[in-house]
């Protein structure tokens, strides 16, 4: 009995250890980039990471209410750079995804481009022994806001608390 109970025990730490085994990270690569309302730039990373297709987009409703996507830019980096086809007038809520060349795999954010600023994301890229993971974050605080009127503020003491 205390044999049998042994070797079941044995076999459950090696198929658990086995499976931690199983989806290890080979390689995480982060990417670092600049949206403008010209470009989008590739600030660090590694010129030789695989290729990515970056699509910056909004939706905007035309004149029958139907909503439809405007793509302000949507390819492969040339030269760590991809110029938008489209500008912004005034602050869009704008998509960023970000898709792998070779997979199916993408990730996307949301973020608020005005006419005169500058958004810094970055792209992590895990790959495991499985699958390829894309991630994209905003880098820093991004407080901006479509409609300012919109934003609430609180303001009093804490002291009462």
């Amino acid at each position: 009995m205390k044999k049998a109970l042994t070797t079941i025990g044995l076999l459950f730490l090696t198929l658990v250890l086995n499976s931690c085994v199983w989806e290890r990270s080979v390689s995480l690569t982060i990417i670092s980039f600049s949206l403008t309302n010209e470009s989008v730039e590739q600030i660090q990373g590694s010129p030789k990471q695989p290729p990515i297709s970056i699509t910056v987009s909004y939706e905007a409703m035309d004149e029958n209410n139907q909503v439809s996507n405007i793509f302000l830019v949507k390819g492969e980096l040339v030269d760590g750079e991809l110029k938008l086809d489209q500008t912004v007038s005034e602050p869009t809520e704008v998509v960023i995804s970000v898709s792998g060349g070779s997979t199916d795999q993408s990730a996307e954010t949301t973020a608020v481009l005005e006419p005169d600023s500058k958004i810094e994301f970055v792209t992590v890229l895990r790959v495991t022994t499985r699958d390829v993971y894309y991630s994209v974050l905003i880098r820093g605080r991004d407080d901006r806001l479509i409609k300012e009127l919109l934003k609430s503020t609180i303001k009093g003491s804490r002291s009462q608390l």
